[in-house]
């Protein structure tokens, strides 16, 4: 394969043994013939796994900030090895590794705001990935009553009392009393009652759960909506890498 630039294997190399006032030298491409001199041994380093290269220089090629959700550092280790791992044998789209991180750190910082609220998405399925119904239902019952009672009761008694020893006395039918005792009693009485109320009752039904898939359909959802997010970026930086191989 035709060498145009360097790559970014070899760039990483550099920065692993401590060479990176070598990448930075303005004259480094005149010592490549030109740039583009095919003849010059690559300096990869072969002893040395590509994992432990790339967690060495990761923080060299991106030490520059731009947004990510919360500035969580977990997910910019995650996205920025992915992102070297995905290019490292390609070679950069730059004469010099300067303005390769110069338009690095210009396209990162102009996409993540866009790709932050899709991780963010991700990140409110996130909180119950197996759950995809979520319905809440408030009914609240007020009943109020009022009652009025009232009764009045009339009454009237009449009654004699007799009483006789010795007939003395005369009752009208002709018979004879010692004491006659006549009674009469008249009663009434009202009454009145008023009463009120009122009652509420408050329901709350809460529907929650799985409908429509099974918990490994939507695992399964969950892990393409993280892959896709981390994918999209890492295409967003394909023109910063030569496009002839």
């Amino acid at each position: 394969m035709a060498k145009y630039s360097l790559r970014l294997d070899e760039i990483c190399n550099y920065l692993y043994s401590g060479n990176e006032e070598t990448l930075n030298n303005a004259n480094f491409n005149n010592e490549w013939g030109g740039g583009f001199n095919t003849e010059l041994p690559n300096p990869f380093i072969n002893e040395t796994d590509v994992d432990t290269i790339i967690a060495s220089v990761r923080e060299k090629i991106f030490d520059f900030t731009y947004p990510l959700p919360n500035n969580s550092s977990d997910k910019k280790v995650e996205l920025e090895t992915k992102i070297i791992k995905h290019y490292y044998m390609h070679e950069i789209g730059f004469e010099t590794y300067g303005r390769f991180k110069l338009a690095l750190n210009e396209r990162m910082n102009l996409i993540m705001p866009y790709f932050n609220e899709l991780y963010k998405s991700v990140e409110l399925q996130g909180d119950d990935p197996l759950s995809n119904t979520d319905i809440v239902e408030m009914k609240n019952t007020k009943t109020d009553s009022s009652s009025s009672v009232n009764s009045t009761n009339e009454g009237n008694s009449t009654s004699n009392r007799v009483f006789q020893d010795t007939p003395t006395s005369e009752l009208g039918n002709t018979d004879y009393a010692t004491n006659i005792t006549d009674e009469k009693n008249t009663s009434s009485n009202n009454s009145n009652s008023t009463g009120t109320g009122n009652e509420n009752e408050d329901m709350i039904r809460t529907i929650k759960g799985l409908s429509g898939y099974s918990k490994q359909d939507m695992i399964q959802r969950y892990r393409e909506n993280i892959i896709n997010v981390d994918e999209a970026i890492i295409n967003e930086l394909y023109d910063l890498f030569m496009l002839i191989y």
